[in-house]
């Protein structure tokens, strides 16, 4: 259950309100539930720039694969518990097509939900991520080019007092994306990404606990839609790890090399008969 309100007090200023309840209820332990809140605001200083605020308290119930997966099943865990911080300045000019956003962010959990060394899912009693993201869209009306691309630097840590050690699993500190798409007059739109990965860690099955580095890595893929008969037959194709990159998002677990997909979209609409 939740409600919320949106306030506009001036030209200049917005303002979000909301509050709610959620519950979840398992028949091997007792019911789980938390209030949540929401406050929000956003001040326009010019009209290409605006600075926004957030404050929220969030909860996050595990999924039927958190409690019950083979791989990594757990029927014990917790709700997860967040309190987030974010403060962002958008900047898009009204000359350009270009539009860029810079955000600042902490989260505290409780509760966290991560894997363990054993490879099982567990809860982290005090786990605190914070840092930065720096995102922009360039997209000029003339080209039919979509360019996206964002940066992000995570410093995530386990304060639990049990925890062996501070790093988190899979939490890259470094994060690069970088996305341009582009369709053409005659409907055909072709994709391309790069998503590159730096400092990122696994925790080792064995004791003590260490640290491992998992390795960078920079993965493209490539992809289209071409329409051969208007909008009722497709062709689509994917090429995942376009340049065969050799990497891991996991140690012991190596990601799959170059693959290629081709398909047909066939679409197609019944006429509606008329009442009259």
């Amino acid at each position: 259950m939740a409600v919320e309100h949106e306030l506009t007090p001036g030209n200049r200023l917005a303002a979000v309100l909301g509050a709610g309840y959620a519950v979840q209820s398992r028949d091997e332990r007792d019911s789980d539930g938390s209030f949540n809140f929401l406050l929000g605001g956003t001040w326009t200083l010019t009209p290409s720039t605006a600075l926004r605020g957030s404050v929220a308290r969030r909860i996050r119930f595990p999924t039927l694969r958190d409690l019950y997966g083979a791989d990594r099943g757990n029927p014990e865990l917790e709700a997860e518990r967040t309190l987030n911080y974010e403060v962002a300045i958008e900047h898009a000019p009204d000359s350009t097509a270009l539009r860029v956003e810079l955000a600042l962010f902490r989260v505290e959990a409780e509760d966290f939900i991560q894997r363990t060394p054993a490879e099982i899912l567990g809860n982290s009693q005090r786990t605190r991520f914070r840092g930065l993201e720096l995102a922009g869209r360039y997209r000029p009306a003339r080209w039919g080019v979509d360019v996206t691309s964002s940066y992000t630097y995570l410093e995530a840590e386990n304060r639990s007092p049990e925890a062996g050690v501070a790093k988190i699993q899979n939490a890259p500190e470094h994060k690069f994306t970088l996305t341009i798409e582009r369709q053409t007059s005659a409907g055909l739109r072709v994709r391309a990404e790069l998503l590159v990965v730096a400092d990122n860690f696994a925790l080792s099955r064995t004791r003590p606990t260490r640290a491992l580095e998992i390795g960078d890595y920079a993965v493209v893929g490539l992809s289209f839609v071409w329409p051969v008969f208007a909008e009722r037959l497709r062709l689509t194709g994917r090429v995942d790890n376009l340049l065969d990159e050799d990497y891991a998002e996991s140690i012991g677990f190596p990601a799959p090399g170059r693959r290629l997909f081709v398909g047909l979209e066939l679409a197609w609409s019944r006429p509606v008969a008329s009442s009259r």
